[in-house]
C-alpha cells in the first residue's frame, strides 16, 4: 500500500482555493462564528474519504498565503492532532485512511481574518473552492440583519445563516442601511437649475448646507430634485452641497411612482423601437432573462463616446457601465417592461472587480432599474458589477455601495448629474463621497403664511394664498393642511422647497364690521389669521356710494312726484 499525504491550499486572505488530490474525495464543512468585534473563530470539519485500495493518508497539510491564521488546533475523535507550523500547516493523522471507500473525520480550527466594518455595515467574504462546501456563519446581534448575499442562503435565522453549495466563494453584508457623506460643487453659467441628490426608493438625503440658498427646489417627472437660481445672465455661480446619505440594499416605497407609460418609450439611447430589439423580445421577456443576456454579451472595456443600447448590442467589446445600462434598458423597454437609468457614485475598494467611469476628474457609475408589478416598486440592479466581479449577484438583491444622484427615465441624458456642472477647461474634483456617521436631524417646523387681499369683494369673493416652506435640509412627507375646510395632501416637499396653495374665499353679501378668523392648519399645527373690516372698506363704500345713490334717486323721484301733486292741486 503506498502512503500519500493529503496537500490542501488556504489562502487566509480572501479569496480561498481548496484542492484535494482526485484520490481522495474531500467533504468540507466550514463555520464562521463572529464575535461582536468582527473576529471570527473557523472550524473546518474535514472527512476523507478513501477511493483506492492501494493508497493511505497520515497526514494533512496547507499552505498559508496572506494574513496568517492564529490559534491553531486540530482534533479528531481520538483527541488532539500533532500540528506543525512554518510556511504551512501539517496535522498529522491519529488513525491513517487505509482501504477503499474508508473515511476519517477530524476538525481544525483557527481565528480568521475580522469582517470588514466599514460605517453601519459589516461586510464578509468567503472561499471559493474547486469541491463543494457547506458553509454556515454565526452573527452577533450586533452585525444586523443579512442585507445582501451572494448566492442566497438556503436557510437564515437572523442568527445562523447555511450556504448548503458554497463553491464558488460567498460575499455578504449586515446592516439596515449604509451612511455616506457627501461634498459636492456645482458650476451654473447663468439661470438655471442643478440635480440634486433626492430620496429615492433606496435612500434617505439629509443636507446640512446648500449654499447659495436656491430660489425654490422642484421635483421633476422622475423624482429629481431641481434647485432654481435666478443669478444675472452672465453670472458665474459656484453651489455647495454637503449632507449625508443613508443607502438601503431594498427598495422602501418613499416616492410613489408616476405615469409608468413614459418609461416604455423608445429615445435616443434606448431605441426600444428597433427591429432588432423587438426580435429580441419575443425570446427575451423578463428582467432576468434581459440581465443574463446583458451579462454574458457584454465585455467590459474603456471606451470614450456613449454607444446606446443599439451600438452596444451591435459592438459588445469595450463596453462600460453605461452600455451595460443602456442596452438592459432598451431591451426591457421593447419587452414593454417600465425601465430608467439611474447615474451616482458607487463605493468600491477595488476598482478592477467593480470599475467606474470618469467624468472628468471625477469618478461616477451608471446602473439601471425596472418596475416590478408585483412589488409596486423599482428595482435596481448592476449588470455591469456581475460582469466583472465574475457571478456575484447583483440582481437578485443590490448591496449598500450605490449612492444615487440623479434619475433618467422621461429623457435618457437629462437632468445632469453631479460633475457634469463645470466650466470649460476646470479640471477641479466636484464629488467626494465617503463613508459617513449616522446621526439624526432634528426636524424644524414648516413656514406657513397666508396672504389675504388687501381689499375683499365680498359678493365676489376672494382667493388667498397658502405658502408653506420646508426650512429643512431634507424631504418632508405627507404634508396636510386644512383652511376654511379646504383642505389637501403634499406627497413630497423636497429640502428647501417653497409651494403656494390657492385658498378660496367664499362670496357673501352681509356688511362685515367685526374681524372674521380663519384657522390655517398645516401638519397639526394651527396659526390664526383675521380678516378685518378695512379689508372690505371698498366693498362697504361701495355699499354706501350705492345706497347714498339710491337714496338721493328716490329723494329726487319724491320731491317731483310732490311738486307735480302740488301743481294739480292749484
Amino acid at each position: 500500500m503506498r502512503k500519500i499525504l493529503i496537500g490542501l491550499l488556504f489562502i487566509f486572505v480572501f479569496p480561498i482555493r481548496v484542492f484535494a488530490e482526485g484520490e481522495f474525495k474531500v467533504g468540507l464543512d466550514v463555520t464562521y462564528k463572529y464575535n461582536r468585534e468582527g473576529v471570527p473563530t473557523v472550524e473546518q470539519k474535514i472527512t476523507l474519504t478513501n477511493k483506492t485500495a492501494y493508497q493511505y493518508a497520515s497526514k494533512y497539510e496547507m499552505e498559508i498565503s496572506g494574513d496568517n491564521p492564529t490559534n491553531i488546533k486540530a482534533w479528531d475523535s481520538a483527541g488532539p492532532l500533532k500540528v506543525d507550523i512554518s510556511d504551512k500547516i501539517t496535522a498529522y493523522f491519529n488513525n491513517f485512511v487505509a482501504g477503499i471507500d474508508k473515511s476519517y473525520q477530524f476538525h481544525l480550527s483557527y481565528l480568521g481574518k475580522p469582517a470588514l466594518h466599514n460605517g453601519q455595515v459589516w461586510e464578509v467574504n468567503f472561499p471559493k473552492s474547486n469541491d463543494d462546501y457547506r458553509l454556515s456563519v454565526i452573527i452577533p446581534k450586533n452585525f444586523g440583519r443579512l442585507a445582501f448575499s451572494s448566492p442566497s442562503p438556503e436557510s437564515n435565522n437572523g442568527e445562523v445563516i447555511v450556504f448548503n453549495n458554497a463553491k464558488s466563494g460567498v460575499v455578504a453584508a449586515f446592516g439596515d442601511f449604509q451612511t455616506y457623506k457627501f461634498d459636492l460643487s456645482y458650476t451654473l453659467q447663468g439661470p438655471g437649475t442643478i440635480a440634486l441628490p433626492a430620496d429615492t426608493g433606496y435612500q434617505r438625503v439629509f443636507y446640512d448646507s446648500l449654499t447659495p440658498a436656491p430660489a425654490n427646489v422642484k421635483i421633476d417627472e422622475d423624482g429629481n430634485w431641481l434647485a432654481y437660481y435666478n443669478q444675472e445672465l452672465n453670472q458665474n455661480l459656484v453651489i455647495k452641497a454637503q449632507g449625508t446619505a443613508n443607502v438601503l440594499s431594498e427598495p422602501a416605497l418613499l416616492v410613489p411612482a408616476t405615469d409608468l407609460a413614459v418609461y416604455l418609450q423608445p429615445t435616443r439611447y434606448w431605441p426600444s423601437d428597433n427591429q432588432e430589439f423587438i426580435r429580441l423580445a419575443q425570446r427575451y421577456k423578463t428582467p432576468k432573462e434581459i440581465y443574463d443576456f446583458v451579462v454574458s454579451s457584454l465585455s467590459y472595456g474603456f471606451n470614450n463616446v456613449r454607444k446606446g443600447g443599439l451600438l452596444a448590442l451591435e459592438n459588445p467589446n469595450n463596453s462600460l457601465c453605461q452600455e451595460f445600462t443602456d442596452l438592459f434598458i432598451t431591451m426591457n423597454r421593447a419587452a414593454n417592461i417600465p425601465a430608467r437609468e439611474i447615474n451616482g457614485f458607487a463605493y468600491t475598494t477595488d476598482n478592477r472587480l467593480r470599475p467606474l467611469f470618469l467624468a472628468g476628474t471625477d469618478i461616477l457609475h451608471a446602473w439601471p432599474q425596472y418596475w416590478d408589478e408585483k412589488r409596486q416598486t423599482w428595482i435596481s440592479v448592476d449588470p455591469t458589477w456581475e460582469k466583472t466581479t465574475g457571478g456575484i449577484d447583483y440582481f437578485s438583491k443590490l448591496d449598500f455601495n450605490h449612492f444615487t444622484f440623479v434619475t433618467h427615465g422621461t429623457k435618457d441624458d437629462t437632468p445632469l448629474s453631479a460633475g457634469f456642472y463645470k466650466l470649460p477647461n476646470d479640471t477641479s474634483r466636484n464629488i467626494n463621497v465617503d463613508i459617513g456617521v449616522y446621526r439624526d436631524y432634528s426636524t424644524k417646523p414648516l413656514k406657513t403664511r397666508l396672504d389675504i387681499p388687501r381689499q375683499i369683494w365680498a359678493p365676489l369673493g376672494a382667493k388667498a394664498i397658502l405658502h408653506i416652506d420646508n426650512p429643512n435640509g431634507f424631504a418632508v412627507y405627507n404634508t396636510t393642511y386644512d383652511v376654511l375646510s379646504q383642505n389637501g395632501n403634499i406627497e413630497t416637499l423636497p429640502p428647501f422647497s417653497k409651494i403656494t396653495v390657492m385658498i378660496n374665499i367664499k362670496p357673501v353679501w352681509k356688511l362685515n364690521f367685526s374681524d372674521q378668523t380663519i384657522v390655517v392648519t398645516v401638519s397639526g399645527i394651527s396659526k390664526t389669521y383675521n380678516i378685518y373690516p378695512v379689508n372690505y372698506l371698498v366693498w362697504h363704500g361701495s355699499i354706501a356710494v350705492f345706497s347714498a345713490f339710491v337714496l338721493l334717486t328716490v329723494g329726487v323721484v319724491a320731491s317731483r312726484a310732490w311738486s307735480v301733486h302740488l301743481q294739480r292741486q292749484t
